[in-house]
């Protein structure tokens, strides 16, 4: 599953965690060397925006040749690297989990870039209306997953890019909105062993200091 030829990778994102993380987690699980490129706003604006594929970041660029859109950033390299799951089932199953993130964050999305300064508002107008329907989309249905599994993952039995998107995502949720997930303790667990898998916790404590 690993590519024969030394691939030179750049991962271009701003200064947060945020959806480059879980590829950045993938990377330093697998012991990949890249370039982390973090650029601020005014660099983004200014110097990089019509440089990038879709105007967006995070782009992963892989030999020159450029790659958008966080979730076929993370399946490439889920895929490249043992993340992906060890059967065609696992896999679609790691394919369902990160559609259905992708469906909870555009609902919680009005709230967290509110809360977060990205977008201005009413924060806890934001949160009374989408937080509670948000989360009734995802987590229920993670905790059964977890209460079923017998290794402590999210699919199969071994760790997997959707065990470093969800772990990420609840440590900013356990960061930014203290109690949100006091109905669904199995997902802090989860969070806290994938934080304390050796090379993810090393990477934790060099990584760049960023909110969310």
């Amino acid at each position: 599953f690993r590519f024969e030829a030394m691939v030179h990778y750049k991962l271009y994102y701003f200064p947060s965690r945020s959806v480059a993380e879980p590829v950045r987690q993938m990377f330093a699980y697998a012991g990949v060397e890249y370039e982390d490129i973090r650029i601020t706003k005014e660099e983004w604006l200014a110097e990089w925006k019509n440089k990038m594929a879709f105007d967006q970041v995070p782009v992963l660029e892989v030999d020159g040749k450029q790659l958008p859109q966080s979730l076929a950033i993370g399946r490439f390299v889920a895929k490249q690297y043992g993340f992906y799951g060890k059967t065609p089932f696992e896999a679609a199953w790691i394919d369902a989990i990160a559609d259905q993130f992708k469906d909870y964050w555009v609902a919680l999305a009005p709230w967290f870039y509110v809360h977060m300064g990205y977008m201005t508002g009413d924060a806890e107008s934001a949160r009374a209306k989408h937080t509670a329907p948000a989360r009734d989309m995802l987590f229920p249905h993670l905790q059964k997953k977890l209460q079923e599994s017998t290794s402590g993952f999210l699919v199969g039995d071994q760790v997997s890019w959707v065990d470093f998107m969800i772990q990420e995502h609840v440590t900013v949720l356990e960061e930014e909105y203290p109690g949100f997930l006091k109905d669904y303790p199995e997902l802090c667990v989860h969070a806290a062993k994938i934080r304390a898998l050796p090379a993810i916790k090393s990477w934790i404590e060099r990584r760049p200091v960023s909110r969310g």
